[in-house]
């Protein structure tokens, strides 16, 4: 199957990739997903097959344009983190096929459809596209500590961030703020949230806003997203999140 797959890339030369959106890493709940390019289908004008390139040997080096796209086909062995870390240094886009789980006896035709045509058996490794507009992105973003809110009466009512720089959202003595269940899982701003420690919320300069004086706005320094050396950007935001919280003690 693993052979097969290939062979079907490199004769039909086309290929529909999955949408591609910016990266939600830092919460385990994945509660926005901005979609930055659509599901689309790619002419392949040529097709490697484990060519080393680097320190790594992919399953497919294709093609497109005057780009390189790395296709990892997966059997029976995922792709593993020593070689995802390899992939992002070589600064490509890398797509799965993942065929673990289609019968072995498979007919053709039913494999090329999967291979070529659709996209739910594909997943993006590594997309270079997502990853710098991410980065960028969070880079100017502000994070805006979550807090819990309370009724008159003192019941528990969700974690709040205060500061909501989107109009019309709810108030309270005066201060904006947002519930991040319930508004921020569906704002474009909200690049990444955790109930836990609060939403990185771009609003403020996607709409102009100036950014409150308050020091539980807390801003993250450029430098977490530009060090070619942190395997996760998202790694080095966490741990700039821990120290601002043991320092404010922001919980």
């Amino acid at each position: 199957m693993h052979l097969a797959a290939k062979d079907i890339l490199a004769a039909r030369k086309e290929i529909v990739l999955p949408a591609v959106h910016l990266p939600s890493r830092f919460s385990p709940y994945e509660m926005w997903r901005t979609e930055i390019a659509p599901q689309q289908r790619y002419c392949i004008e040529s097709v490697a097959v484990e060519r080393r390139l680097g320190s790594i040997i992919p399953d497919l080096i294709v093609g497109i344009g005057t780009r390189q796209l790395l296709v990892e086909v997966t059997v029976t062995h995922g792709t593993d983190r020593e070689k995802l870390r390899k992939i992002r240094d070589l600064g490509l886009s890398c797509v799965e096929i993942d065929l673990s789980r289609i019968e072995r006896d498979i007919l053709r035709d039913e494999l090329e459809n999967i291979v070529v045509d659709d996209t739910k058996q594909k997943r993006w490794l590594h997309n270079e596209r997502s990853e710098e507009m991410g980065r960028r992105r969070l880079s100017e973003a502000v994070l805006l500590p979550s807090r819990y809110g309370w009724r008159p009466k003192g019941y528990h009512f969700g974690q709040r961030v205060y500061g909501c720089p989107v109009a019309k959202r709810r108030t309270a003595r005066g201060k904006p703020y947002a519930f991040v269940a319930y508004d921020c899982d569906s704002c474009e701003h909200c690049l990444t949230a955790s109930l836990e420690v609060g939403v990185f919320c771009d609003g403020f300069r996607a709409l102009g806003k100036p950014i409150p004086p308050q020091t539980d706005f807390h801003r993250p320094p450029p430098e977490l997203f530009g060090d070619p050396e942190e395997e996760d950007p998202m790694e080095a935001v966490g741990r700039w999140v821990d120290e601002q919280t043991r320092i404010t003690g922001v919980r």
